[in-house]
Formats: C-alpha cells, sequence, structure tokens
C-alpha cells in the first residue's frame, strides 16, 4: 500500500537541465579535462551557472565533481556530480568535501563507468541480434522468391 502522506511530502518532480561540454562550465571542465574538481563554494567560481540555483531554487554552496572514465577505454564518459557537504548534524554552510569525499565518489564513478559500457554493450548487442534477425528473414524471403520464380 502506497504512504499517500510520503507523495504529499516527497512529490516526485523531474527536470531536466542541459549542460554544454565546454571548458566554461564546471561539468565541461571536469570531462575536457579528466580532472576532479572540489569547490568549497561555488559561487566563487565563474564556470559555475547561477541559472540553475535559480530555476530549482535550490542553493548549491560546496560541490565535487568526479570524472567517469572507462577502465577498458580511457576515455571520459560523464561526470559524477555532488553538492552540499553536510554535517552528522545536516549542517551544509561552511562545509567542504574532503579526500575521503574524493576517494569515495571515484570508487561510485568506477562503479558507474562499469555500467554504463555494459549498458552500451548490452544496447550493441540487442542492435546485432535484431540486424541479424532481419538480415535471416530478408534472407528467407528472397530465398522464397527465387525458388518460385525459377519453378
Amino acid at each position: 500500500m502506497a504512504c499517500e502522506s510520503c507523495s504529499a511530502l516527497y512529490p516526485t518532480i523531474y527536470l531536466s537541465i542541459e549542460v554544454p561540454i565546454s571548458h566554461k562550465s564546471l561539468s565541461g571542465s571536469c570531462v575536457l579535462n579528466d580532472e576532479v574538481i572540489n569547490l568549497p563554494d561555488a559561487y566563487d567560481d565563474a564556470r559555475f551557472d547561477r541559472r540553475f540555483d535559480k530555476q530549482t531554487k535550490y542553493i548549491t554552496r560546496s560541490m565535487l565533481m568526479i570524472p567517469i572514465t572507462s577502465e577498458q577505454t580511457g576515455d571520459v564518459l560523464g561526470c559524477l556530480q555532488c553538492l552540499n557537504k553536510q554535517t552528522a548534524d545536516g549542517v551544509e554552510e561552511g562545509v567542504s568535501f574532503d579526500q575521503s569525499d574524493i576517494e569515495l565518489s571515484q570508487a561510485f564513478a568506477s562503479i558507474a563507468a562499469v555500467a554504463i559500457v555494459q549498458s552500451k554493450l548490452d544496447s550493441a548487442a540487442e542492435f546485432g541480434v535484431g540486424m541479424a534477425v532481419t538480415q535471416r528473414a530478408r534472407r528467407s524471403s528472397d530465398e522464397a522468391r527465387f525458388a518460385a520464380n525459377k519453378g
């Protein structure tokens, strides 16, 4: 049974925000330079786009960005963003991400990279199977037409 009061407290909100992959954006810099970006205050960095906070009515304070890199190819597939580190008491103002946060996030990014690569392989395999079935159906159809014309 679904919790009716929970859906009122925690409504499902979908928001799509596109970020250009360029050196002018934080995520673009993370991806293009394959670098960890750790900002104690996001507003102090010129690459931080304040429109997102205005659009979402969220206040970004600290920010950690980790490249998601394929171990097989070394390609950067995307980036992981962590926002607003908090203390155990829920305080986030003046709190920064530390080395242990970076290491944990890098471990998570490695897992995400494996999942992304596997998803791409699964999609490619499905596409390949679909093509094989289509080719076989065409071949059978062509063979049937050839046999009908021959006879």
